[in-house]
């Protein structure tokens, strides 16, 4: 008997550090690429002072982020939004519109895709 309460609780515990995890991911990746269509509607207005100032914000806050998500998911993911976001500031500075919104609007595809990929699903399994 001590032993199947054993499993059940290994068991509940897995499953409850899972679904607050895929929450945790969710939700800050929903709240970070929300900043980003915000930089994207700025770049596409040629505002770059606000684009800048947003991906600054955006920036300050996937540093924030950074640490744990490199805990909980591949570092290769991590370091392609990293790439990502500073490949789109340097555009920004250099005023290059065309370029700046397709690098935000990568960064905004893999920060979606990322819970997307750790949800538990049959695609995922097989």
């Amino acid at each position: 008997m001590r032993g199947i309460l054993i499993v059940i609780v290994t068991t509940t515990a897995i499953v409850l550090l899972g679904t607050t995890t895929l929450h945790y991911l969710d939700r800050t990746a929903i709240d970070l690429a929300n900043q980003l269509l915000t930089i994207q509607g700025a770049i596409l207005q040629e505002n770059w002072a606000l684009a800048e100032e947003r991906l600054n914000e955006a920036l300050t806050r996937w540093e924030e982020l950074q640490p744990l998500w490199s805990i909980l998911i591949n570092h290769k993911e991590v370091d392609e939004i990293q790439m990502t976001l500073e490949r789109g500031k340097e555009f920004i500075r250099g005023r290059d519109k065309n370029s700046a919104a397709a690098e935000i609007a990568v960064a905004k595809l893999l920060l979606e895709h990322v819970p997307e990929k750790e949800r538990l699903s049959w695609s995922n399994i097989f």
